[in-house]
């Protein structure tokens, strides 16, 4: 009876190896599901369509997928055609299981792109409209370099001679209208022949007050964000000329009080900075030095 109950439970032993050797073998051999559509939309965002196929609809129990490449997985209990939205890039990737076998992943990356691009003809100049963005994408841009004119005499006034720059007029068009908006916009200028190591953009208002606008390099043209729309200078920004101690391309009373710190020991400067300070060159920024940046700013003299 001992013998009879050994051998029955080494039986029971060996076909639970079996099975599990069995039912692990299964899960490693279901195949991915290729089933799988991406299909771009009006706005440039995806949709995922998995159709099951009528000869899949008994063999899957529920569909996993995932995000982010199989680092999390969610489930998906419809086992019929099925939709997933995708409004960003994502690694997607996709499972099923089947009396507890899991299938391998079908994977895929989704590219979604997060604007649109608007550019001018003329002068290269691209508005990127992202797609949560309240700026319609039916908008144009009425854009052109400013070479001559009472906008270019205003304008370049307040620019150093001795720094190149381009300038443009930028405005936002919309059925034949500007279209005005306090949004923050994302603006591609070009470059052109200027040196992109130190290309520097700014805005120019109406009464010729400089804003420095920050902005990186990308395919030799400058990368911003800003809300601004109007005049603005691509400047070649080499060196500081004399008086413009602070570098925004222009001689202001600003430089003229920090010319003053300086003297009374209240700020300090780097060498760049000591350089355009410095009017009479003898190797410190004075109270002199800071007098005459202020005549400079106010048009009185001209600093060499």
């Amino acid at each position: 009876m001992k013998k009879a109950i050994k051998y029955f439970s080494v039986l029971i032993l060996c076909v639970s190896l079996t099975l599990s050797s069995y039912i692990t073998a299964f899960s490693e051999t279901l195949p991915a599901p290729t089933w799988v559509s991406i299909v771009t939309n009006d706005d440039s965002t995806k949709t995922i369509v998995i159709s099951t196929p009528d000869y899949m609809l008994d063999n899957i129990d529920y569909y996993e997928y995932s995000f982010d490449g199989g680092s999390t997985w969610t489930k998906l209990l419809t086992v019929g055609e099925t939709e997933l939205p995708v409004s960003q890039t994502t690694e997607f990737a996709l499972r099923y299981t089947k009396s507890n076998a899991t299938s391998e992943a079908y994977t895929a990356t989704v590219a979604v792109s997060s604007s649109t691009a608007i550019t001018s003809s003329g002068t290269g100049i691209t508005l990127l409209i992202s797609y949560d963005s309240e700026i319609p994408t039916d908008v144009t841009l009425a854009a052109y370099e400013i070479v001559d004119g009472s906008e270019y005499s205003s304008s370049a006034s307040v620019l150093t001679s001795n720094r190149p720059f381009v300038m443009y007029s930028v405005k936002i068009m919309r059925n034949n209208r500007e279209y005005s908006t306090d949004a923050e916009k994302t603006w591609l200028f070009p470059i052109g022949s200027l040196d992109a190591d130190y290309a520097v953009l700014y805005h120019i208002d109406s009464d010729g007050t400089m804003t420095k606008i920050d902005a990186t390099v990308e395919l030799n043209a400058l990368y911003c964000t800003t809300s601004l729309t109007g005049i603005f200078a691509v400047v070649e920004d080499k060196s500081y000329c004399k008086g413009d101690i602070n570098g925004d391309a222009a001689v202001t009373a600003t430089d003229a009080r920090i010319a003053l710190r300086v003297s009374a020991r209240l700020e300090t400067v780097n060498d760049t900075e000591l350089t355009a300070g410095d009017i009479n060159g003898d190797g410190q920024i004075s109270a002199s030095d800071a007098r005459q940046i202020l005549q400079a700013s106010a048009k009185l003299i001209t600093l060499e």
